[in-house]
């Protein structure tokens, strides 16, 4: 074998393993052609790499690969980095990139609002994680249909699974606040960075129907509640067992505000305020 066949095989050893990785998804957004092309050139021989542009609402691919020159001897190699067809399996998902970003107001964060149709159900009810009534708030959530922002969110359940995410600030995201039939409310955020796309209740962004937060969990920072004007008259009493529950100490004599904090002597505990 003469040294040209054996370099070509060297080279051939050293990039197989990143050939059957997921591609890598990366963004030059209004970017020149040639532009594109040298993103694709800075990664690693072997590499699969997918270009997008959101204000032109392209993609390219490019594979990364070495081009021996047999001019020399031994051969010298070049690092080149071919346009290639789009996937036709990964279209969908990319038209659907396009459409998120695209979908108003423009950009990567989209925030909706949803009135939950359950009247048997206010935030006391779904604040604890691992619940029905959580985990049936999450799965309508998730359901959620008619209307152009969540058809195209159902087109990205598959993107972390597709594609290899550098840039974390160019991925989808979206939280949608719940607001029940009492005017309580919280908010589930969806997350496309995992494998399959996670909805979750973001943390201590429940506020009852008089503007209280309830906590996801207990906080060494001061949180207060008061129970003055309109609202749902069993949020007193759900609050203070919601508190209690967290490991707060709450006046045996009921009040109508709270100030809650910690301390090294007393631990979690609410004080009455009036």
């Amino acid at each position: 074998m003469d040294t040209r066949k054996i370099v070509f095989a060297l080279v051939l050893f050293a990039v197989s393993p990143a050939v059957f990785a997921k591609p890598l998804l990366l963004w030059c957004d209004s970017c020149t052609n040639d532009q594109k092309k040298g993103m694709a050139l800075a990664q690693a021989v072997g590499e699969v790499v997918y270009v997008g542009d959101v204000i032109g609402r392209t993609f390219k691919a490019y594979r990364v690969s070495i081009r021996l020159d047999d001019h020399y001897n031994p051969p010298l190699q070049i690092k080149i980095a071919p346009e290639i067809s789009i996937d036709p399996a990964y279209q969908d998902l990319l038209d659907g990139l396009q459409d998120f970003f695209a979908y108003s107001p423009a950009g990567w964060q989209k925030n909706l609002a949803e009135n939950y149709p359950n009247q048997n159900i206010n935030v006391y009810d779904v604040v604890l994680g691992g619940t029905p009534a959580q985990n049936n708030l999450l799965d309508w959530v998730a359901g959620l249909g008619g209307s152009q922002s969540n058809d195209i969110a159902d087109r990205l359940i598959s993107f972390a699974s597709t594609f290899r995410i550098v840039d974390q600030t160019k991925v989808p995201k979206i939280s949608v606040v719940v607001t029940f039939w009492d005017g309580s409310k919280i908010t589930v955020s969806v997350d496309y960075s995992t494998t399959n796309a996670e909805y979750k209740i973001v943390p201590n962004s429940g506020r009852d129907s008089h503007n209280n937060t309830v906590l996801s969990t207990s906080t060494g920072s001061p949180v207060g509640a008061t129970f003055t004007g309109i609202g749902n008259p069993t949020d007193h009493q759900r609050w203070i067992a919601w508190m209690q529950l967290l490991g707060y100490g709450i006046p045996v004599t009921n009040g109508a505000s709270y100030a809650c904090t910690t301390d090294p002597v007393n631990g979690l505990h609410c004080v009455k305020i009036f």
